[in-house]
């Protein structure tokens, strides 16, 4: 059964497979309904502190350098989109190159580790900078 949906996963990658994945879990005798809630108390609560954390960003006292707006944006983008998945921008285009290269430095890092490493960053911009 949990071949069928890595096989559906890999044909469409950018559906939600949240419903599915519960119901084949709840068909799983050894998967119980208490380990259910736990699993979708942490993805909540994982979207509403990133969701949070996307907001506070903008509300720093002091605009972060260069080289923290790259990991912001890098891992913002890996989050909410997953590995970069656009060519690189052309040699003119300094700042698109920037924030590209920001975001492929996360490739590979699941979209709850990106979650999750942004909204310690942001946790860090917050004591550094102040909002």
């Amino acid at each position: 059964m949990y071949s069928i949906i890595f096989f559906v996963f890999l044909l469409f990658p950018d559906l939600d497979y949240t419903d599915l994945l519960i119901n084949t879990l709840l068909q799983n005798d050894e998967f119980d309904e208490r380990r259910l809630k736990q699993c979708q108390f942490h993805m909540v609560t994982m979207n509403e502190s990133f969701a949070k954390a996307v907001e506070e960003v903008k509300l720093l006292k002091q605009k972060p350098g260069y080289a923290e707006l790259g990991e912001i944006y890098g891992l913002y983008k890996q989050a909410t989109v997953g590995d970069v998945n656009i060519g690189r921008p052309g040699i003119f285009d300094l700042a698109g190159r920037g924030k590209w290269d920001a975001w492929e430095r996360r490739k590979g890092l699941s979209k709850d580790e990106a979650m999750a490493a942004y909204i310690d960053l942001v946790e860090d911009l917050k004591k550094k900078f102040g909002i």
